[in-house]
């Protein structure tokens, strides 16, 4: 899927280990030395930062939401249904928005969490 998208992260997965990973995903595991590479985590920062940018301009011409691209996106795209992690997911959400007291050196990130519903295939009977 990263590849198939030509995103910036596949090019600098590329340009870091060559194409070899795009047909073996195997090969990401040579990705594991650069982990400690100061120019190699900048450069995927700047590409995250990037695509959330453009996810946050997006977001806000087509539903007037403005988000931080320096926060962290949770997103969730799925069929709602009454099941367990859905409901623990939204519980989540509510700790997220009204927080328990916290240990004084708790530091908060900010986060945003976009749900989405998605329409199930209408069925048929005959």
């Amino acid at each position: 899927m990263v590849a198939a998208g030509k995103s910036g992260l596949s090019q600098t997965i590329t340009s870091a280990i060559g194409d070899q990973w795009i047909t073996d995903l195997n090969q990401l595991s040579r990705l594991n030395p650069l982990a400690a590479d100061v120019r190699f985590r900048q450069a995927s920062r700047n590409v995250k930062r990037e695509a959330k940018s453009q996810f946050g301009n997006w977001l806000e011409r087509s539903a007037g939401q403005i988000v931080d691209p320096d926060t962290i996106f949770d997103c969730h795209v799925k069929r709602i249904h009454e099941y367990k992690r859905q409901l623990l997911m939204a519980l989540r959400i509510v700790v997220l928005y009204n927080p328990a007291p916290r240990k004084p050196k708790h530091r908060d990130v900010p986060q945003n969490v976009l749900l989405r519903r998605q329409s199930c295939a209408r069925l048929s009977v005959r």
